[in-house]
C-alpha cells in the first residue's frame, strides 16, 4: 500500500510547494503558469479504488480456482439456475436446457476465471489495461442483465473509472459540464 500511495503525496506535497512558493492558490498556479490539471487533482483516492479492485479480483479468483463448479465449468450454468438470483428465468431456460447453451456457459465460467486471475497483470501492464477494463464491463454487463444482485454490477463497473487517465475525463463532456 505504501508503494502505491509514496508517489501520490510526494507528488500532491510537489503541487502545494509550486502553489506556495507562487503565492497563489493552486487554481490560480494553473492558470498563470498552465501546470497540467492532473498534477493538482490528488489521485489517493483514485490509487485506493484501484488497490482495491485488483484485491477483490485477486483474492474471488484464487478463492474460485480452488473450488470445484469454477474448476470444472459448472458455475454460471448453477448461478444462473437459481431461482433466488434468476432476473428472467423464461429467458434463460433455453440456454439452461439446451447443450450449446450449456457449453457457452462453461467456456465463460472459464473465461470469467481467468480474466479475475489476470486482472492485476492486465489492468497494471499499459498495453493490456483498456482490454482488462472491457472485458469486465462485458462481465458485469452479464451479470447485471441475467441476476438479480442489486447494484453489484453498477458499483463495480463506475469504480472503472478509476483506472481511466486523466484526459480521457476533461476531454468527455460530463467534465465540461461540471467545470462550467
Amino acid at each position: 500500500v505504501a508503494s502505491v500511495l509514496g508517489g501520490c503525496q510526494r507528488r500532491e506535497l510537489a503541487v502545494e510547494r509550486r502553489a506556495g512558493e507562487s503565492g497563489h492558490a493552486p487554481g490560480r498556479a494553473r492558470r498563470r503558469r498552465g501546470t497540467d490539471a492532473s498534477a493538482l487533482v490528488p489521485i489517493t483516492a483514485h490509487r485506493l479504488v484501484q488497490l482495491q479492485l485488483v484485491i477483490i479480483y485477486l483474492f474471488t479468483g484464487l478463492a474460485k480456482a480452488s473450488g470445484g463448479t469454477w474448476y470444472n465449468g459448472s458455475a454460471l450454468y448453477y448461478a444462473l439456475s437459481s431461482r433466488t438470483f434468476q432476473r428472467f428465468p423464461t429467458l434463460l431456460e433455453p440456454i439452461l436446457s439446451s447443450m450449446p447453451g450449456q457449453l457457452v456457459l462453461m467456456v465463460s465460467t472459464w473465461l470469467t476465471l481467468a480474466w479475475e486471475l489476470g486482472f492485476v497483470v492486465m489492468v497494471l501492464w499499459a498495453p493490456t489495461r483498456r482490454w482488462a477494463l472491457i472485458i469486465g464491463l462485458a462481465i458485469h454487463a452479464g451479470i447485471a442483465a441475467t441476476m438479480m444482485v442489486g447494484s453489484f454490477s453498477f458499483a463495480t463497473a463506475w469504480c472503472y473509472l478509476a483506472f481511466l487517465p486523466y484526459a480521457w475525463a476533461s476531454r468527455s463532456r460530463i467534465t465540461a459540464r461540471w467545470t462550467r
